[in-house]
């Protein structure tokens, strides 16, 4: 099969063009934002030379060409950086560079060590070396739009909750879930990105949430990888320091969507403030409402 390239260029690029050096996925714009959504371009460009820097460099016989192996680009066991080159190789303010790397260290992507080393008899002080962590850096990468932002539940309508107490809540938003007493069975993939790093409790529990959000507001939960991770760490805090049960935490969302007022009820105000400490003391649960 051949093909017709109208743009002389296109071919032209091919042949004469060599690119090389760091690669910026178009994921990153997406998962790697402010609290307003939009990308953290310096702290995305810092990330893309560190992962060229990580990027193993393969080792040839000069004389068959056979892979013999692979070694790495830095001499040391991490990667020496300083603020300073990245300001002059990007052209962005120091601050802005040091508020980059807070904030691929707070997301997870790096780690930084400040170290006391000797350079030629010259003793240096706080230089700083870095670490990358791949399977993060995975998950910004291959986490699309609909991956991250997709709720999911069974085919199956949620069943009844071991409490004492049952809420129902009416709304206009929310009268054609109720049909001779059933839940209307809605169908959606599970939440992908949640279940590539929580725990099958912690996935079961954001499932039972979406539901009753998507009954409220006829739609999906929809939160960046970084949400679905406080999540993660909010409700794992209930589980595993207060041994609190999946039932537990059930009979929590459903009180909230019955007496709690919220503009659309958002999982990430459910985890916020004092909420979920309210709603266990009020289910008589009190003695595990102390997370710090």
């Amino acid at each position: 099969m051949s093909y017709d390239l109208q743009n002389e260029n296109v071919m032209k690029m091919k042949k004469e063009v060599n690119l090389t050096g760091n690669v910026v996925p178009v994921s990153w714009f997406e998962n790697l934002t402010f609290e307003n959504g939009k990308p953290q371009t310096s702290a995305i460009m810092i990330l893309a030379d560190i992962c060229y820097w990580f990027r193993p460099t393969e080792v040839r016989d000069e004389a068959s060409g056979k892979l013999l192996g692979y070694e790495q680009k830095f001499k040391a066991d991490k990667l020496q950086k300083q603020y300073k080159g990245y300001v002059e190789l990007f052209g962005f303010g120091k601050d802005e560079v040091k508020n980059a790397f807070k904030f691929l260290e707070k997301e997870g992507l790096i780690k930084r060590e400040f170290r006391n080393i000797v350079v030629q008899g010259l003793h240096l002080s706080n230089v700083m070396f870095i670490d990358l962590n791949i399977d993060r850096v995975k998950e910004i990468t291959y986490l699309n739009n609909n991956q991250k932002t997709t709720g999911g539940y069974s085919d199956k309508p949620h069943g009844g909750i071991k409490t004492n107490q049952t809420y129902t809540k009416t709304s206009h938003k929310n009268t054609q879930r109720n049909n001779n007493g059933h839940q209307q069975q809605i169908n959606a993939k599970p939440v992908y990105y949640l279940q590539k790093v929580a725990n099958d409790e912690i996935v079961s529990i954001c499932n039972y949430y979406d539901k009753q959000y998507y009954s409220v507001n006829e739609k999906v939960l929809k939160l960046k990888p970084h949400q679905w991770i406080n999540v993660r760490k909010v409700l794992s805090k209930y589980l595993d320091e207060n041994q609190l049960t999946v039932e537990d935490m059930k009979s929590v969302i459903d009180r909230y969507f019955c007496v709690v007022d919220s503009n659309d009820y958002n999982i990430l105000h459910f985890i916020s403030g004092d909420i979920i400490k309210n709603q266990l003391a009020s289910l008589g649960l009190a003695h595990y409402s102390e997370v710090n």
